[in-house]
């Protein structure tokens, strides 16, 4: 029974989803021919409102209080659909998202990317890769010798995570004091200290490595080209994986308004994306730029301007954000990429399958932060931690050859007067270094009294529904003379 009423719901999710997507797309034809044509040739902007309109029919059907037990035996049904598909499910995404809690407890910063890079290692969806090894003839086999060649190579080049903690020095030394702080300050910056490298379990540890080889093959000799092709198979299938729970688990964070969860997921998708260990260093953008230019792409160069209106209370505040393009395509950079692209995917079945208009797209994030934290050191031991706040965002796409991206973003005023801040960015979770962020201001004023001419407008108005009551004009005036009523009026 559980199971019909799971269906039944699943069943009318469906519904509400076409009947969104007939209103969006003026489909008069619903075979499944004719909805996928659809679907193809929907723009970014009739997505956009189809996914708003599918959220909205999630959330209404998910919060009735009458479909509890429904929405429980659907979200068990779906997470066990989406392992059957190789994709994470809802016990992974709460895995993540319970991780980024307990950091978002102790900080209002933004999670370290290797704090979310262990979790995800961690994670049950990329443990199982790890078990295949042992009971799948098939699996990608990684020899102990080559993930011990891994890590020491890691900690010779002190990664994240891998490094190994510099010795007290001796002679108490400053400079030697001052090293060992440094170190330790490292290590507290990347969310894991160097010293549980060693205690991490056998699984976490393989996939955190082969990740790691991903992120570090520009600085580690040979990089994935001298390692055993198995290994390297398995770090591919790793970061696939690693990529998609990450996409999960940033759709969590965006319904939770868990901005710097948000921002920092961006980050670690960009970075998984082009192979590099960071998200600011020149070295990773010169990384980036490159691989870019291969594809006959050009490094992205974003002027974002942004503007807001003051408010009163309660109102949404529509901020406008106007974002420039400086790298637009020509026609001919244009016909050049596209070359560059068929060339790069040749004989792949990524590049077989994957459509020009993918390959003629800019996709980005526009998201925005309230700022209410103060940053952790600036709070008193004692003092609750104030988290700024995701109050709103949207997807942003253009293709290659247009200048300018404009949105608008409602975000909803606060109730109290005063002057509030707002960082608006444009975060990409496919390259490095190309981000940008302003800062802008609005203030919400008081409420306005009413005016002489309202409360007069007011009184004719009641005066006028007075005479449309015969009678009961007359028994109103009366209320000031009790007598008139006996002695059932109680006397004050």
């Amino acid at each position: 029974m559980a199971q019909t009423a799971a269906n039944e719901t699943k069943d009318e999710a469906g519904s509400r989803f076409l009947e969104a997507l007939q209103r969006v797309a003026g489909l008069t034809d619903m075979s499944e021919a004719s909805v996928t044509a659809a679907i193809a040739k929907l723009t970014p902007e009739q997505r956009q409102q189809l996914q708003a309109e599918a959220d909205e029919a999630k959330r209404e059907l998910f919060e009735k209080e009458e479909k509890k037990e429904d929405r429980e035996v659907y979200l068990k049904t779906m997470s066990q659909q989406a392992e059957q598909a190789g994709m994470p499910g809802t016990a992974d995404v709460e895995f993540m998202s319970k991780k980024i809690s307990a950091f978002m407890q102790t900080s209002s910063e933004q999670p370290p990317p290797m704090l979310l890079l262990e979790a995800v290692a961690a994670s049950p969806y990329l443990l199982k890769d790890a078990l295949a090894e042992l009971r799948d003839a098939d699996a990608p086999k990684v020899a102990a010798t080559e993930l011990d060649a891994i890590e020491a190579a890691l900690s010779a080049i002190g990664a994240s995570g891998w490094a190994k903690p510099k010795a007290p020095p001796k002679n108490g030394s400053k400079n030697g004091a001052n090293g060992a702080g440094n170190n330790a300050g490292n290590n507290a910056a990347t969310g894991v200290a160097s010293a549980g490298a060693a205690a991490r379990p056998p699984g976490v540890r393989r996939t955190l490595l082969l990740l790691c080889l991903h992120l570090y093959q520009e600085q580690i000799p040979g990089g994935l080209e001298q390692r055993e092709p198995s290994t390297a198979q398995a770090a591919i299938g790793a970061v696939i994986k690693a990529r998609r729970l990450l996409d999960a688990t940033l759709s969590a964070a965006l319904q939770r308004g868990w901005v710097k969860a948000v921002l920092a997921g961006t980050e670690l998708q960009a970075m998984l994306s082009i192979g590099v260990w960071s998200h600011e260093e020149d070295e990773c953008r010169e990384v980036c730029r490159r691989k870019l230019v291969a594809f006959g792409l050009k490094p992205p160069r974003l002027t974002l301007r942004c503007s807001a209106p003051d408010v009163r209370p309660g109102r949404p505040v529509p901020v406008k954000v106007t974002v420039t393009r400086g790298h637009a395509h020509t026609a001919d950079e244009m016909a050049a990429a596209a070359a560059a692209e068929q060339s790069a995917t040749n004989g792949t079945n990524d590049g077989a399958d994957k459509p020009q208009q993918q390959v003629k797209r800019e996709n980005w994030w526009l998201i925005a932060e309230s700022v209410k934290s103060k940053g952790s050191s600036k709070y008193p031991s004692d003092a609750p931690i104030l988290h700024n706040h995701l109050v709103a965002y949207q997807p942003l796409s253009a293709p290659l050859n247009v200048t300018t991206m404009e949105a608008e973003l409602d975000v909803e005023s606060p109730g109290t007067p005063g002057d509030y801040t707002v960082i608006v960015h444009v975060r990409s979770c496919g390259m490095v270094g190309v981000d940008v962020k302003r800062k802008i201001t609005f203030t919400v004023k008081p409420e306005r009294p009413p005016s002489k001419a309202s409360l007069a407008n007011t009184a004719s108005q009641l005066a006028e529904f007075n005479k449309e009551l015969p009678g009961f004009g007359s028994q109103i005036g009366g209320l000031d003379d009790p007598n008139k009523f006996g002695s059932e009026i109680p006397q004050f």
